[in-house]
């Protein structure tokens, strides 16, 4: 809970790039979610997830079988949204 009384919102970044990068960034300094959980199979994912502090999955099916998130943010390119959102939507994870 915020001290505002709200719930904070767990959120799950899945891509560890440029733009996943920006992503991490924008929940970190969020006073209303907390950074879960980066996805990501590459050296960055990893990097990213000891720096601040929470796990690092190499797939989505790992996320999705050990991962209690309340949200996820999937950073991709337009062309390549489509498949990884429907894939979290369809386990409950809004988009």
């Amino acid at each position: 809970m915020t001290d505002c009384g709200r719930d904070v919102v767990r959120i799950a970044v899945a891509g560890a790039g440029l733009i996943g990068k920006r992503h991490i960034e924008e929940v970190d300094a969020s006073d209303s979610a907390v950074l879960a959980s980066i996805v990501d199979p590459g050296p960055a994912g990893r990097e990213l997830a000891q720096v601040y502090g929470v796990p690092c999955y190499p797939s989505l099916a790992e996320l999705f079988a050990k991962d209690k998130s309340t949200a996820s943010s999937w950073p991709r390119l337009t062309s390549c949204t489509w498949p990884v959102a429907w894939s979290a939507s369809k386990r409950g994870y809004p988009c």
